[in-house]
C-alpha cells in the first residue's frame, strides 16, 4: 500500500513502480502464461503462475525434504512445523 501511495504523491516513485501502479488502474496484462494463456500484470506473479504447470518447487525446506512453489508457503511450513508457531482462530480459541 505505501508504493501504491507513494505513485499518487509523487514521492520518489521509481518509473518501474510508476507503470506497475498504472496497471492496476487500466488492466493491462502484458504477461501471458504459455501453457494457459492466462494473462498477468507481473513479470513475477505469471512466473509464480508457471510452476503450477511446471511443478517446480524451488523453495527447499532447510530442516526437512519438503520443497514448496512459493516462499511464503516454505515460510509457512517453518513456522508450524518447525518452530511451532500456530495460528490462532479467535473463534475457536
Amino acid at each position: 500500500m505505501d508504493r501504491h501511495i507513494r505513485a499518487h504523491t509523487g514521492e520518489k516513485p521509481y518509473q518501474s513502480d510508476m507503470i506497475r501502479h498504472i496497471r492496476t488502474h487500466t488492466g493491462e496484462k502484458p504477461f501471458q502464461c504459455p501453457h494457459c494463456k492466462k494473462r498477468f500484470s507481473l513479470k513475477a506473479t505469471m512466473e509464480s503462475h508457471i510452476r503450477t504447470h511446471t511443478g517446480e518447487k524451488p523453495f527447499p525446506c532447510p530442516h526437512c525434504k519438503e520443497s514448496y512453489r512459493h516462499m511464503s508457503t516454505l515460510k509457512e511450513h517453518i513456522e508450524s512445523m518447525h518452530l511451532g508457531i500456530r495460528w490462532k482462530c479467535p473463534c475457536c480459541d
